[in-house]
């Protein structure tokens, strides 16, 4: 799994940053279908840290993030 982003570390990024990345990322994987070998990687990499925070991934049409 990947540690940083952008030159930053993923664990330093803010939940608004990481939320906002990881719906960018689902939508170029699952609704546009036009993503890099490593993106799904890195996707995972930010919903780990979402999970670590306390929000739960809810799929419908487009990824959410709810703080439990």
């Amino acid at each position: 799994m990947y540690t940083h982003y952008c030159n930053k570390k993923i664990a330093d990024m803010t939940d608004k940053e990481l939320i906002s990345e990881a719906k960018g990322l689902h939508c170029s994987i699952y609704v546009t279908e036009c993503y890099g070998s490593k993106d799904m990687m890195l996707l995972m990499s930010f919903m780990d840290e979402l999970n670590k925070r306390g929000y739960e991934v809810e799929e419908d049409t487009e990824i959410n993030f709810v703080k439990t």
